[in-house]
This record gives structure tokens, sequence and C-alpha cells, in this order.
């Protein structure tokens, strides 16, 4: 639930929202804000405390004092940097505006994980981290905003010619591979990371603004989880596919690891 009178910051706010898979719902009045909160039971509420009529301070305390809404985590944004004043009526996270996506969204998150309420994309196990490989700034901060509040450890890497390296020292759940990139492109980090055997290490998805040949394809193939397209790319189920890729590749590794156990006691 965001509560907010502007419609240019509200619209922001659920756009950042929307992107890590949650479904924000947006009302313009304290009043508003209430009664939606009652009648809906969101998971969270993101408030402005400069509202007409009712003050997001008077939605806070109204929010806190009824036993039916007390539970509900809020987030304040706000230009007032009264974080004090914020806590001590109840607030789980209290933001000064202009805020960063990532921040609001890391701010949810820990709201989210405040009140045990599941978090799209799936519990991630302790650990699970992603490698991605983008020369390209804003891909990698759209990336990074949307995993880490899903708990990913993100790791980020604008060259191809350190991105082999970065993986075989994090060796992390996943890699996230641009293909067009200067001096050495993704399918030339593809060749070093899967030379010799196109089974080992960690799943590779190529995201990236190339349209594929089926010669590129053919280089791919096998070697590959998934290609994701840059244009109208859901950030949401990326986040979801590469959740179920990362739990692939660890019931993989756990089933190999096994066989080999029980291979070496075996006559």
């Amino acid at each position: 639930m965001v509560i907010e009178d502007d419609p240019r910051s509200a619209e922001l706010v659920a756009l950042h929202l929307r992107a890590a898979g949650l479904n924000p719902v947006t009302v313009g009045t304290g009043e508003a804000g209430l009664e939606a909160v009652g009648s809906l039971s969101p998971a969270a509420v993101v408030l402005d405390i400069h509202l007409p009529g009712m003050t997001g301070w008077d939605v806070l305390e109204t929010l806190k004092a009824d036993p039916s809404t007390a539970s509900v985590p809020v987030v304040v944004v706000s230009v007032e940097p009264e974080r004090g004043r914020g806590f001590a009526l109840g607030a789980t996270e209290y933001l000064v505006k202009p805020v960063a996506g990532e921040h609001l969204l890391a701010a949810v998150s820990r709201a989210l994980q405040h009140t045990r309420a599941p978090v799209p994309g799936g519990t991630l196990p302790e650990g699970r981290s992603v490698v991605v490989v983008d020369d390209d700034p804003l891909a990698l901060k759209l990336v990074r905003s949307t995993l880490e509040p899903l708990g990913w450890t993100v790791h980020t890497c604008s060259r191809g010619l350190d991105a082999a390296d970065l993986v075989r020292a994090v060796n992390p759940s996943v890699v996230i591979m641009d293909l067009l990139m200067p001096e050495v492109d993704g399918f030339a980090v593809i060749d070093e990371l899967r030379a010799g055997d196109t089974d080992s290490g960690p799943p590779i998805v190529v995201l990236t603004a190339k349209s594929l040949t089926s010669e590129d394809l053919g280089r791919l193939e096998g070697r590959i989880a998934f290609v994701a397209e840059k244009a109208g790319l859901d950030l949401a189920s990326l986040a979801r596919r590469l959740a179920q890729v990362a739990a692939a590749g660890e019931a993989e590794t756990a089933s190999g690891t096994s066989h080999e156990t029980g291979d070496g006691g075996a006559p």
C-alpha cells in the first residue's frame, strides 16, 4: 500500500515495487489509506508524511493504535528528516527524500522480513549469489536493485576481460552475462568458463540487447540456462527464473556430490 498524494512520486514508487515483483496499490490521502489498509490487509505500507487533510503522522499513529493493523510494517518516505519521531510512532523504516530505487526496495524488503511475509521470487537459501557481467551501468543497477531486496548477494563486473576471474573467485549460484561488450565480449567469456567441460561451473543466463542469429544460438547451445532480452524485460519474471535456475544448479551439485560419495565407498 502506497499512501502518497504526489502522482509522480506515487507512480515512481509503484514502478520500483512492481519491478521487484510486488503488487502496489496507491492512494492519495491518509483517510483513503487507512480505509484501504483495513480492507486489503497489505504486507507493508509506504507512507508519505505531507498529505492533504490527515497527515502521515496521524496515519502512522492510527495504524499502530489499532490492533488489527498494528503489525503491518510501515516504511515512511518523507522530505522531513524526523527519523526519531517516525520510529517513536512505530515506523519500521524511515527514508528521507530523494530516495534511490534500490534503497526503497531494500527498506521494503527488510520490512517484509520483519513480519516474515513471503518475498516474491521465493525464499533464498543463505549464501545464494550472482555475478552480473555488463558494461551498461544502468543494467547493472537494475539487476542489483531487483535481486538484492530478494536476498541475493550481487557481484557486478563491467568488463568481459575480468569476468571469468571474478566468477572463479566468487563461485556464484548463477552468472548473468551480456554478450555485447568491448574488448572481450560475452561469447568469449562463456567460451572461457565452459572450456573443456560444458557442464562445469555455475549456470549462465544471457541478458542481452543483441538479436541472436542461428550461429549465435548454436554457439550458446548446451552452455547456458536461458536467454533474456533486455527490450521489454520483466524484472520480476527474471528474478523468479534465476531462483529456479540457481535451485536446479544447487540440486545437481548436491546430487553429484552424493554420487561421488557413494562411488567412493563402493568395493
